[in-house]
């Protein structure tokens, strides 16, 4: 009989494991198999607040799965994805560019911008002209195929692309990692591939952690409720009806997260809800 675990491409899961202050060893371990950076630039990597407040009122928020700096100054947002949608594309580069506008204020030089580099981890196919699970865009010229500027740039990772006889590189260890569902595949791969044995371990506390349980199921009732909600509403062709089934399965998910004593702060990253709309649900 298999032995369950907690899902690690649930997102709040991932949170858990990656946006841990505690846990950084982990990422660094991730990002050094997808990402060609020089190694002391991990020596001081920095987890950064995920919420990206807007600048005006009516300017869109952002909420980051992970958010990291490396020594040099690079950002890395990573976000994992398991739900296609049709705007999922469109909301990665908003998101980057947000990251590098926000570097720098009115009078600073821009001199001061850093890189920023987007990592966008999928449960579904949508690089559909490349049959490789991990793929790598900067902004270069079409004819010439000549680097105009490496301050941006995005890595997708496609999990379903992911075969058990690929490449079985580090970082094919780590998206296996990410695939798993139950103990077993997870000590076969530990086994197999000793970089990947910190977050086996992790995991696998985690998965018997009643707390961190309770969250992850808070998590996926909201999930599945504003889902419904969704469906509901969108069979009465009623937009407004989608709107407050989205707040109350994010205000369910804040009660529940209170209940556990999570931070404010944490609870704004998960639910997009404002430091006030969760404040309120504490009376």
């Amino acid at each position: 009989m298999t032995s369950a675990i907690l899902p690690p491409k649930n997102d709040e899961v991932f949170k858990m494991l990656f946006g841990d202050e505690q846990n950084t060893d982990l990422l660094i371990g991730f990002l050094r198999a997808v990402l060609p950076l020089p190694d002391d630039d991990y020596e001081e990597l920095a987890l950064l607040n995920p919420f990206l407040p807007g600048e005006m009122l009516d300017d869109k928020s952002g909420i980051l799965d992970v958010r990291a700096k490396t020594k040099s100054g690079r950002q890395i947002n990573i976000e994992i994805q398991v739900a296609n949608h049709a705007a999922f594309k469109s909301r990665i580069l908003y998101y980057l560019a947000r990251l590098f506008a926000r570097q720098i204020g009115e009078g600073d030089g821009y001199h001061l911008l850093k890189p920023v580099i987007g990592i966008a981890i999928t449960d579904f196919t949508w690089i559909a002209d490349s049959v490789a699970y991990h793929n790598a865009y900067r902004l270069h010229d079409l004819q010439s195929g000549s680097l105009f500027s490496d301050d941006l740039s995005l890595h997708t990772l496609e999990l379903p692309k992911v075969g058990k006889e690929d490449d079985r590189t580090e970082l094919w260890a780590w998206l296996e990692f990410l695939k798993a569902k139950n103990r077993e595949e997870l000590e076969m791969l530990a086994k197999e591939h000793p970089a990947v044995q910190p977050a086996v371990r992790k995991l696998i506390r985690l998965s018997d952690n009643e707390k961190a349980r309770a969250i992850y199921e808070a998590r996926e009732k909201a999930r599945l409720d504003a889902l419904s909600w969704q469906h509901e509403a969108e069979a009465r062709g009623e937009a407004r009806g989608w709107v407050e089934g989205r707040t109350e399965a994010q205000q369910a998910i804040a009660r529940k997260l209170l209940e556990l004593g999570r931070p404010v702060e944490e609870i704004m990253a998960a639910t997009s809800l404002s430091q006030d709309a969760i404040l309120a649900l504490k009376g």
